[in-house]
């Protein structure tokens, strides 16, 4: 069957990482700041393409430990995002890149595991080609990179407002690992 004759297919997802960022971060800061030793945040978005909406998930130093960016936490964070912003198709198309470091196996049997345990009847995944240019994810990544270049910023909620105040038409989201409504569980 076809993935656009699935009831209830609307669009579809990409989803990517963009470079870590660092915080404290002064948008006039000359050099490094003095007796202060930056933090370092992990972004990861998934970018629902029919809506323009990019959800950006901001993984603290703390909660990153031993996790990385591989296919363990891409798992995690694409299960919370069904579990918590999905719209409960039954069929979905992700797209991605082929970044060997995340290890695309697991990230496959992930989704046949979705498809086996009937939270979706087909999921169809999309990889770019090595050498891609750019594609959804990368927009967002650098309308939020423009407004964080004049930031100033001290703490991971900071980081987390810059990239709510990045977008007019509220399609940059931000969403803490540790959020104390929706907190993700990176599982192994």
């Amino acid at each position: 069957m076809e993935l656009s004759t699935i009831p209830g297919i609307k669009h579809s997802r990409s989803l990517d990482y963009a470079q870590q960022v660092h915080y404290p971060h002064h948008a006039q800061q000359v050099g490094p700041i003095f007796f202060k030793t930056p933090r370092k945040c992990s972004v990861f978005g998934i970018c629902s393409e029919g809506s323009g909406k990019q959800l950006f998930y901001l993984v603290g130093e703390a909660e990153n430990s031993g996790i990385g960016k591989g296919a363990n936490s891409v798992v995690s964070m694409v299960h919370h995002y069904f579990q918590h912003h999905g719209h409960g198709e039954k069929g979905r198309s992700l797209h991605f890149d082929i970044c060997s470091g995340q290890n695309k196996n697991i990230v496959l049997w992930y989704a046949l595991w979705r498809v086996l345990v009937g939270l979706h009847v087909t999921i169809r995944y999309s990889m770019m080609i090595a050498g891609h240019t750019k594609f959804d994810p990368d927009w967002h990544f650098g309308v939020w990179k423009l407004r964080w270049r004049s930031s100033d910023v001290e703490t991971l909620q900071e980081v987390a407002q810059s990239v709510m105040k990045s977008s007019r038409n509220g399609h940059n989201i931000p969403q803490l690992v540790q959020d104390d409504d929706k907190p993700i569980k990176f599982r192994d």
